[in-house]
């Protein structure tokens, strides 16, 4: 997880160092500030919020979910293969027995 982090923050361009949740936090600063007045926010230059870095927990739960759909890819050519349980992965399983993502 450290060297995901470390790619991250090397993307959007932070010094060594901070860790996501500091990343998407001046990210988020240098975008929009407080009007003290209203007590709102206001965006600057137009700036999409989906273009912010993924914090530290969402960024985790990707790489569980990546790991475990990377595993079923690169044994697909078997037969029979030996699954791990996916809850241990970032999924979940209703009360159906349906796969379902994790969201917390």
């Amino acid at each position: 997880m450290k060297q995901l982090e470390n790619f991250v923050r090397e993307v959007y361009g932070k010094p060594a160092g901070c860790d996501v949740n500091q990343v998407r936090y001046e990210a988020f600063k240098s975008s929009f500030e407080v009007n003290s007045c209203k007590k709102m926010l206001t965006v600057h230059n137009g700036f999409d919020i989906s273009l912010l870095p993924p914090c530290y927990t969402s960024l985790k739960k990707h790489c569980q979910h990546v790991n475990y759909q990377s595993y079923i890819w690169k044994h697909a050519h078997l037969a029979q293969v030996e699954m791990s349980s996916p809850s241990a992965c970032g999924w979940k399983m209703d009360t159906s027995g349906n796969i379902m993502l994790a969201v917390d």
